[in-house]
């Protein structure tokens, strides 16, 4: 080392030292980079030393490591070490600066721009994503018909295997047209649905993708109104417009998911809903999800002209059957009727100004066996 060459001023980290330094300077010598501090001193051969560029809240740095001196790293400001001749000399120190200056010059400024708009976009999603009701709708809003269309008809064909499934359209015709009322109360709009009786002692109903609404002949041997089934078709309709099923797998999958689809990366969404596809069969909702189905129901109900206590006396019902059991506990473990959602829709019923256009109807029939 001549006394030409320059000395820089430096400071070493180690994990025996925690937060603290060692401070001292740095220099080139004829065969390694040499960091002197007080009651020490760290030879670094050019040979295998590594030389990355860092940045830190106080400026960009230079980090030199070792193999010869595991864990500590030699670390300095002065950028214009990477000057020195002997970065010119060695082929090894020649490339490690060459990529060094390329992190330094750093990425450009549209690119920088563009990383600290999706860093916000990251941030913003992750506080708002925490089971926000609008972040999930906007993400399952961006599930195409055709492939919803697709994913309903392979599930109910799944179902229609089993050999429980009643085809018969005359014997189907009841249920078929207290499902139609109520979708006519709807007054149209993007929803459409298809009506199904299954053969089944299971006191239950439940919704599939695309608009298929499927009646077990346990729940309409346990109703003693038209007006009940009526009232849990609708709660099922209303788990399919709410977009229920699609919304609690979006929740599920986290905020991976809504940053994706915040790219519009559509692929990730049907990715994560075909994967948790296995949740359909499993249709239990957050006590959110079973209250505003409710409600839709209530409103569906009512807009079809059926009167809407019938879905509270049904979950009376069924919340008695509590303690004795069954197959009614089906519809009690997927659907809890707690008596607060009970008290709320007698409360609605309560306060419903038009009670005079809502009318009974006839309890749909099953085929004999």
């Amino acid at each position: 080392m001549s006394l030409e060459d320059p000395v820089y001023v430096a400071h070493a980290t180690h994990p025996s030292l925690g937060e603290d330094t060692r401070a001292g300077t740095l220099a080139v010598g004829p065969h390694s980079f040499i960091f002197e501090f007080d009651g020490g001193k760290l030879e670094f051969p050019f040979k295998d030393c590594s030389v990355e560029a860092r940045e830190t809240s106080e400026g960009d740095l230079l980090c030199l490591e070792h193999p010869s001196h595991p864990d500590w790293s030699v670390l300095t400001y002065n950028l214009d070490l990477l000057k020195h001749r002997v970065f010119a000399q060695h082929t090894h120190l020649r490339m490690l600066a060459r990529q060094t200056r390329a992190d330094l010059e750093g990425t450009p400024k549209a690119m920088k721009i563009a990383i600290a708009g999706v860093t916000a976009l990251v941030g913003i999603i992750l506080v708002l994503w925490a089971g926000n009701d609008w972040i999930m709708r906007m993400v399952v809003s961006g599930v195409p018909q055709a492939w919803e269309d697709k994913l309903g008809d392979e599930v109910l064909a799944e179902m229609s295997a089993s050999g429980r499934m009643i085809n018969d359209p005359a014997a189907t015709a009841s249920i078929r047209a207290l499902g139609e009322k109520i979708a006519k109360g709807m007054g149209g709009g993007p929803h459409k649905f298809t009506f199904h009786l299954r053969e089944s002692p299971v006191v239950n109903a439940c919704a599939l993708p695309g608009g298929h609404i499927v009646v077990n002949t346990g729940l309409i041997e346990s109703a003693e109104t038209g007006e009940e089934i009526a009232g849990v078709m609708a709660h099922e309709m209303a788990h399919h417009t709410e977009r229920h099923l699609f919304r609690k797998i979006a929740d599920a999958a986290g905020p991976f998911l809504v940053f994706q689809a915040a790219l519009h990366n559509r692929s990730a969404l049907l990715v994560a809903l075909s994967e948790g596809s296995a949740l359909i069969g499993q249709q239990r909702f957050s006590r959110h999800y079973e209250r505003e189905a409710d409600d839709k129901a209530f409103d569906y109900l009512v807009a079809a002209g059926i009167d809407p206590r019938g879905l509270a006396s049904f979950f009376r019902k069924v919340h008695a059957a509590e303690g004795r059991g069954g197959d009614e506990l089906s519809f009690l473990n997927s659907h809890p009727p707690t008596q607060e959602r009970i008290e709320h829709l007698d409360k609605r019923w309560e306060t419903f100004p038009y009670k005079s256009t809502c009318a009974k109807v006839p309890k749909p029939s099953i085929p004999a066996p």
